[in-house]
């Protein structure tokens, strides 16, 4: 007998919805496509513990008919397309026909659906797959899924879902690309029992991104508008330095279709790279018109991905484009310099070291911790270096703003201010915390803080996290919130920018489910915005309380994200180097 057998039709589902749906929020993006595609003018969300309990997708769109309710769940059927020749002039966002069986096969599955010229409409139950009742049932013109359990019968699957507010703010995410495309919807999304986020239907691009975004992101930003051969480019884009701490504020749309596309985000950063700092991104909301016949979207199953017939034509007219749309802030020297003119002599880097006792002064630290409060840092794997510094430590100057340059009795040493500082506050920090001593400082102006809808769904899943570091933030409406408190040691820093990114390295380490190290993360986070900066100046009082207090921690070598702090040129390397005989 042969080896090669025919897969049942049960097997074969669930392989399909491996690829179709990977996690609630996959089930989520197809259901609310098949809504779009259906001319829907509200389409609502509902969730529960993630998407991992339940889901429940509405909409008023066309609605099925029994028999087309009954032949949904068939493989491949499907409404929008009919040929070969179809899946070169694709218009809508489905068109697979695997996300209904294949979400059903893995999920206890209730569909309501009824067309407007028809005065009774279906509903139909499937569990795993098999169907288990259809009827006929008064019901409103639409449609109406319930999931409930997905994967209940792939625990190897359900095992790897992660937090549920973690899986919510995926969820979220989706709602937010499609409420950007599609304005003129109303999307409505609750995360069963607190999460809401509703945007009535709008009549621009600029509406909806401030119903999302709020009206700093409108007011940063410019429109986008390019229209060239067979491509039109609208959105908006941010000014250069209206800048985020990660990629989840670019958005890319083909034909109305989000999408993840190597060569847009190429084109987009590579425009934008004379403005970005390191781990900084630009804030873009890009729509890009293509003819169907110029695109494949039928890549992969989640639609999500797809492939250009000219890509490299499209790359050099979007980078062009955005180059021009972004020139008037580049900078442009008046007086060029002409470097071979110059004399041999004259130094072309002319402040390398400053002096010491001609810098200005720097943010304030927070007070002495007793040396007996000190404990050694469980963020990482630690080991004592006390032989990598030998007392006493003289400061010889700053370098660059940068790098603290100093001597001890057995070589020069040249400490990184930055993560000097950052493991003295981690230590600190974490000790106060321990001892719950804390001391909060209340603003006197609350600070409103206009934040992502997912960064909503963090803050408000991890409040009691945050009011623990010692910061007091208040739902303000929206997608804003009041900054009211904050650790009294946080000195000179731009709070909003702080806050922002501590949430971003919050979604960070939930989207890695280290939940275990959540609340050392978030010390390490905070210690590293709030510590003082390269490109600042210190006088030598400054430099000194920075190496005493840095020779006091647990582990002076390194900082808490693992980033060394000292380098060490030994005497004995400087003497072999210059090839003389100490005296």
């Amino acid at each position: 007998m042969g080896k090669i057998r025919v897969l049942s039709e049960d097997i074969a589902n669930k392989i399909a919805a491996g690829e179709v749906v990977e996690r609630p929020s996959s089930a989520v993006k197809e259901l609310v496509e098949n809504s779009i595609d259906a001319a829907s003018k509200k389409i609502s969300v509902v969730t529960q513990h993630g998407g991992k309990y339940k889901i429940i997708v509405i909409d008023n769109g066309t609605g099925m008919d029994y028999d087309d309710v009954l032949l949904a769940f068939e493989r491949h059927s499907t409404s929008k397309i009919k040929t070969i020749e179809d899946l070169h002039q694709i218009n809508t966002l489905g068109f697979r026909g695997e996300a209904l069986p294949s979400i059903a096969s893995v999920s206890h599955f209730i569909l309501e659906s009824r067309i407007v010229e028809e005065d009774t409409g279906a509903r139909i139950i499937i569990s795993g797959g098999k169907i288990r009742k259809i009827e006929r049932i008064a019901c409103p013109h639409g449609t109406r899924i319930e999931i409930s359990n997905l994967f209940f019968n792939i625990p190897a699957r359900k095992k790897f879902l992660k937090s549920a507010a973690y899986e919510s703010s995926l969820i979220t995410n989706i709602m937010t690309n499609y409420s950007l495309a599609y304005p003129e919807i109303h999307f409505y999304l609750e995360e069963i029992p607190k999460i809401k986020q509703d945007y009535p239907p709008v009549s621009s691009i600029e509406e909806r991104i401030f119903q999302i975004y709020g009206q700093t992101a409108v007011d940063q930003s410019i429109p986008l508008s390019i229209e060239q051969a067979n491509i039109k480019m609208y959105g908006r884009i941010g000014f250069p330095h209206f800048l985020k701490p990660n990629r989840n504020s670019i958005h890319f749309f083909v034909n109305k279709r989000y999408v993840r596309d190597r060569l847009l985000m190429g084109a987009f950063l590579d425009s934008y790279k004379p403005f970005l700092k390191k781990d900084a991104f630009p804030f873009i909301i890009a729509f890009i018109d293509l003819p169907p016949d110029l695109l494949d979207v039928n890549v992969h199953p989640t639609k999500t991905e797809i492939r250009f017939y000219n890509p490299n034509w499209l790359y050099n007219v979007i980078k062009d484009s955005i180059n021009e749309a972004l020139g008037a802030f580049k900078p442009v020297s008046i007086f060029p310099l002409n470097v071979s003119s110059m004399p041999s002599s004259y130094p072309q880097n002319n402040t390398p070291i400053m002096p010491v006792g001609q810098q200005d002064s720097m943010p304030e630290y927070p007070p002495n911790i007793p040396q007996s409060l000190y404990i050694t840092s469980k963020h990482q794997e630690e080991q004592p270096g006390d032989s990598l510094l030998a007392s006493p430590i003289h400061i010889l100057a700053q370098y660059k703003n940068c790098y603290i340059l100093a001597s001890d009795n057995d070589g020069i040493l040249i400490i990184d201010q930055h993560v000097a500082h950052e493991r003295i506050l981690y230590e600190q920090y974490k000790k106060l915390l321990e001892h719950q001593h804390i001391s909060i400082q209340h603003l006197l102006l609350p600070l409103p803080i206009e934040v992502t809808p997912s960064q909503k769904i963090l803050i408000t899943e991890h409040k009691n996290y945050l009011n623990q570091l010692g910061f007091i933030l208040e739902n303000f409406g929206g997608n804003t919130f009041l900054l009211k408190g904050i650790p009294s040691f946080i000195r000179n820093v731009e709070l909003s920018e702080m806050i922002i990114a501590i949430i971003d390295d919050l979604q960070n380490t939930v989207r890695k489910n280290n939940i275990e190290t959540l609340l050392e993360d978030m010390i390490a986070s905070v210690s590293c915005r709030a510590a003082i900066k390269i490109n600042t100046q210190l006088n030598k009082e400054k430099m000194q309380y920075l190496v005493e207090a840095l020779l006091e921690t647990s582990m002076p070598q390194y900082c808490p994200h693992g980033r060394p702090i000292i380098m060490k040129i030994t005497d004995h390397q400087i003497n072999k180097t210059f090839k003389r005989t100490p005296a």
